[in-house]
């Protein structure tokens, strides 16, 4: 059997990645990627599992997966491989192709990243934490119809998760949808008031209804 410990082990010090601030709201802008940026600091491990024989789950990958959100640009590669390994053992291995979309989300290659976390969900229909990573690519790439529905399945999973809550919410606010965003919004600063992305996007929905309101 492969050694998931020796093939992910990697660097996991580092702080993770920090939302960007900036007002551009558009795929890709510095908006957009502060939910792709969140990480998944309250994220749980282990659930949604698909497969009993396959190769052990646990540390060694969720070693890799926080590394793949906080190492820099010089270990990305290696974090890569070492999920790809994972994967020439058993593809079907859904968190190592978690991990790739993680890796991906890195470098803001928000169309390969989609892809692997697609391939995740296929795997482990059911994964919240997929979902809402899906949700969050889709969305800073751009395809912002298509990440409304997952990202709300991700939140509807997790209700006491404030960051997945607030993501939806921010969704629902770059389709327009004003009331639902600050329906969701209200509910994730209920949870989390001191969370610095549920205020900037509290902040965005003020800006986008006084300039609504402006045009009206």
């Amino acid at each position: 059997m492969v050694d998931l410990a020796a093939e992910c082990r990697v660097a996991v010090g580092a702080q993770p990645a920090r939302a960007v601030s900036g007002s551009d709201g558009g795929p890709g802008g510095p908006r957009t990627k502060q939910v792709a940026q969140r990480g998944h600091r309250e994220r749980r491990g282990g659930e949604g599992r698909t497969r009993e024989d396959a190769a052990p789950r646990g540390p060694p990958l969720e070693q890799a997966g926080r590394a793949a959100l906080s190492a820099d640009a010089a270990r990305l590669d290696e974090v890569r491989a070492a999920f790809e390994r994972v994967l020439e053992f058993d593809a079907e291995i859904w968190e190592a192709h978690f991990g790739l979309g993680l890796v991906a989300r890195q470098t803001d290659a928000f169309v390969a990243a989609a892809g692997s976390f697609r391939r995740a969900l296929d795997l482990a229909p059911e994964q919240p934490d997929v979902m809402h990573e899906l949700g969050v690519a889709l969305l800073s790439s751009g395809a912002k119809d298509d990440a409304l529905g997952l990202l709300d399945r991700a939140a509807a999973l997790r209700p006491g998760q404030a960051a997945y809550i607030a993501d939806a919410g921010f969704a629902h606010l770059r389709a327009g949808d004003l009331d639902a965003a600050r329906e969701r919004l209200r509910i994730a600063s209920t949870l989390d008031a001191e969370d610095p992305l549920t205020r900037a996007y509290l902040a965005e929905l003020e800006r986008v209804e006084a300039a609504s309101g402006k045009a009206n």
